[in-house]
């Protein structure tokens, strides 16, 4: 379809070269991770900063266990002391575990939404990003294979290649998973071996509390080595899926746009007819006027008109 052509213009407007248009970009849902991103990072680090202080409190109080277990008793002072060091480690870390487990889940789900969007994703839904951390037992597995899934389809490399052809996976999600499942491991061991008798009756009871809290210790040390994977983790990914973007903008213009913004390029236009406004009545001024030569400077000569 195209508008008449002023005598002398040369061809329509409308006539765009072939390979000129392009369809909308499944990559227009795209939203931005790197408010996200920058909050867990913040949160990780303060999260392995307590952690560190928990397991130097743990250390430390199973000591005193171990002494107090061979008879050699700590003093009331260094005991309460000792408890109340890991029971605020304890508090802190379970409430930044909250916080950071929401923005988590968070980022993920929109890392997957996101992956959908490039066009190239197989595996589980979005919507496993929140609910595999909700099936007991299989929260150990899903919601790293989901990560791993989406971080496939989010390769780069993947940009104009072939349909059938995968992306390579980040290897980093599985040593993130690996680390992450050890640790929950090494807690629930901590919990099975504190005696259910608080008061330490027996040199057994007091023994089980030092090994206790040894594993509890050593758990925390995971836990820090799973929070530094995962800020590179979350950095590397989050830049990784931008670079995926911006190369599918690249390869395809007219498909390109800012992240969160709605497309403009097949924005509603009326085409140009090359018919002046208005017909002068002084005869003189309508043999002077004559009709443009192109189409006005404001219309863009490769947007189609609506259909």
């Amino acid at each position: 379809m195209s508008g008449p052509t002023p005598q002398g213009a040369g061809p329509s407007p409308w006539d765009a070269p072939a390979g000129a248009y392009y369809p909308p970009s499944r990559a227009g849902g795209m939203r931005s991770l790197r408010g996200l991103a920058t909050a867990l990072l913040v949160l990780l680090c303060i999260i392995a900063a307590v952690d560190l202080a928990g397991a130097i409190a743990q250390f430390y109080r199973a000591d005193l266990l171990a002494d107090a277990a061979a008879g050699d008793f700590a003093t009331d002072r260094a005991a309460n002391a000792a408890d109340a060091a890991v029971g605020v480690t304890i508090v802190s870390h379970l409430l930044l575990y909250v916080a950071t487990a929401v923005v988590f889940i968070i980022w993920q789900y929109r890392h997957a939404k996101n992956a959908v969007n490039l066009g190239r994703f197989r595996g589980l839904a979005p919507g496993w990003a929140i609910g595999g951390w909700f099936v007991p037992f299989a929260n150990f597995v899903l919601p790293g294979v989901q990560l791993f899934q989406a971080g496939r389809a989010s390769d780069p490399d993947l940009v104009g290649a072939p349909p059938d052809r995968t992306g390579r996976g980040p290897g980093i999600v599985i040593a993130w998973a690996i680390l992450f499942g050890i640790s929950l491991v090494l807690q629930g061991v901590e919990n099975a071996l504190y005696p259910t008798d608080e008061r330490f009756t027996t040199t057994e009871d007091i023994e089980a509390a030092a090994a206790s809290d040894g594993v509890g210790a050593v758990a925390f040390l995971f836990l820090i080595a799973t929070a530094v994977v995962c800020i590179v983790m979350v950095r590397s990914m989050t830049g990784r899926q931008e670079r995926a973007y911006r190369a599918g903008a690249d390869l395809w213009p007219g498909r390109g746009q800012v992240w969160g913004q709605q497309p403009t390029w097949n924005a509603p236009a009326q085409p140009w007819t090359g018919v002046p406004p208005s017909t002068p009545e002084d005869p003189t001024q309508a043999a002077a006027a004559e009709p443009p030569a192109g189409p006005p400077e404001d219309v863009d000569p490769w947007r189609l008109p609506p259909r």
